[in-house]
């Protein structure tokens, strides 16, 4: 921690201190959606599709034509599943591989927060205040350890916008050249994560760009030039749509496209403006004061134009997701960037103007959340004596833990960050909470346990009643796509097949008992599932 009661601005701080703050960020970023990645079984709080429909492209040897226990997966475009593929190519097929791209994508998204500040404010301190905020956002750090594609979708969308800025900003016309095709190929990447949606980005640019037209302010959208550059969009876009409509197994993915149904999930109108101050937290404070600051002082501000552009990107968005019918808190992440640079901006105006009283407050609550954080280093502990498993791996993480925290604040550059790298810790730990109990908390988890414990190997192994979520997670496990029948008799007469995962209502209602008793026996691993394990 700094010696200094108060930070002060470094609008002229020299590289020696942009280096630190960046070598900092950056171990930070590493260890907070880094650490036990793969601690935690894949289903727990988890996605199991998306890490099954990635190890599907390596065992099915089609990059593609998606598949998803072994049928055609028209869901999605391919990118994040093809970074998944990678990743297992790499590190195996595991936990840690299928989450490790949303895990680069957020510290990416921390980096690319850093920079466009420092670039755009000329603040090393605000770049780290605005990059740790973002990290340290709740929602965000949720995703960042998720397998879904959420996150790299939020970050493709947050640098296209940032390129776009610049490129508005930019006063020669090849660095806006430049920039503009930035724009449209990170829009296309965008579209390959999650297809239609990466175009909302218009949203944003179009009315913006509008306004500028009318007040130009020394800026220039030069619109020209922007349309004449859109056809860098087809560039990461072409070679796949061209690959799939080539693909022998075409139509049936064109049929199978026409009849899904897009996601209606049904939700109050008012959702987000429940959603979004709790999921930002502990930013939210800082952004609403970053508002009321903003519009009080904005014939002021020196930095109005930046400013401007973040709330119109928040703005702007957020009037498209209360138009939509598909609602959902991660949707939101898109708007984690500009709410981080609005909110950073916030606390260094409030330090420049208010040091006394603001650094005081900021003193105290830096406390109240760093108690907090220690306080929680006993949640380990607390998981380990609730799941009834022993104590020394969980004295393990809370020993990490506790080495963590007390690093990050000995090395913490600008203490007003103190609070945030606090709220990581404290992050990690509750995420620590499912790995510690994993075989009492995770029921598939507990499954391939109990075959494993068998010693059955995949092609022993059939699923009766083709439930999808068991046996994407069994599919995974095995790394191997099983076996799945409605046909009992078929199962069952299988003599390759040697064990039979089933619900207890089928053993009970429709499965014959005289092909159970006697036969073998039934392991039951909980929640209504059991293992039908054939006598030999």
């Amino acid at each position: 921690m700094s010696n200094n009661s108060v930070d002060t601005p470094d609008l002229l701080a020299g590289n020696a201190a942009g280096k630190k703050a960046l070598i900092y960020l950056i171990a930070i970023a590493l260890f907070a959606v880094l650490f036990n990645l793969g601690g935690r079984p894949i289903e727990t709080k988890d996605y199991l599709r998306y890490a099954e429909v990635g190890r599907e492209i390596l065992e099915l040897n089609d990059w593609v034509m998606l598949h998803l226990n072994g049928s055609i997966y028209v869901d999605k475009p391919p990118l994040h599943f093809w970074m998944i593929a990678w990743s297992y190519k790499i590190f195996g097929v595991t936990p840690f591989a299928a989450r490790l791209p949303s895990s680069l994508a957020a510290i990416g998204g921390v980096l690319l927060a850093f920079f466009f500040v420092k670039r755009r404010f000329g603040s090393t301190q605000m770049a780290f205040m605005a990059a740790i905020m973002l990290l340290s956002a709740y929602d965000y750090m949720w995703w960042a350890r998720r397998t879904r594609l959420d996150m790299v979708f939020a970050v493709l969308f947050s640098a296209s916008l940032v390129c776009f800025y610049c490129g508005s900003e930019a006063a020669a016309r090849k660095r806006k050249t430049c920039w503009y095709l930035a724009f449209w190929f990170i829009t296309g990447l965008a579209f390959m994560d999650k297809a239609f949606i990466a175009l909302s980005n218009l949203v944003v640019v179009v009315p913006y760009s509008i306004m500028v037209a009318r007040n130009p302010q020394g800026r220039s959208i030069s619109p020209g030039l922007f349309a004449t550059t859109s056809p860098c969009l087809l560039l990461p876009v072409l070679p796949w749509v061209i690959a799939l409509v080539n693909h022998p197994l075409f139509s049936a993915y064109w049929e199978i496209l026409g009849r899904t149904k897009i996601m209606d999930r049904q939700e109050a109108f008012y959702l987000y403006l429940i959603q979004m101050p709790l999921k930002l937290l502990p930013a939210t404070p800082f952004f609403v004061l970053g508002i009321w600051i903003f519009f009080r002082h904005r014939r002021k501000i020196p930095h109005y134009r930046e400013l401007s552009f973040a709330l119109w990107w928040i703005a702007s968005y957020l009037f498209i997701l209360h138009l939509t019918v598909a609602k959902n808190a991660r949707y939101l992440l898109p708007l984690y960037l500009p709410v981080a640079l609005v909110s950073a901006w916030a606390v260094q105006f409030l330090l420049d103007r208010k040091t006394q009283w603001f650094g005081a407050v900021l003193k105290q609550v830096d406390r109240v959340l760093l108690f907090g954080a220690a306080l929680s280093l006993v949640g380990p502990l607390v998981f380990a004596r609730y799941y009834r498993v022993p104590l020394s791996a969980a004295l393990l993480y809370a020993v990490g833990l506790g080495a963590a925290l007390v690093l990050t604040r000995r090395f913490l550059p600008y203490r007003t960050a103190g609070l945030f790298v606090s709220v990581i810790i404290l992050l990690i730990v509750i995420d620590v909470g499912d790995t510690v109990g994993r075989e009492k908390a995770s029921i598939y988890y507990r499954i391939n346990h109990l075959l494993t414990q068998e010693k059955l190997a995949p092609q022993q192994i059939a699923f009766y009643k083709c439930f999808t979520r068991v046996q994407e997670a069994m599919n995974f496990y095995f790394n191997r796509i099983n076996s799945c029948s409605d046909d009992w008799t078929a199962v069952n007469s299988s003599p390759e097949i040697r064990a039979v995962v089933t619900t207890r209502e089928a053993i009970e209602k429709e499965i014959p008992p005289q092909d159970i008793q006697n036969a073998g026996r039934i392991i039951s691993p909980g929640k209504g599932w059991v293992i039908f394990i054939k006598q030999n």
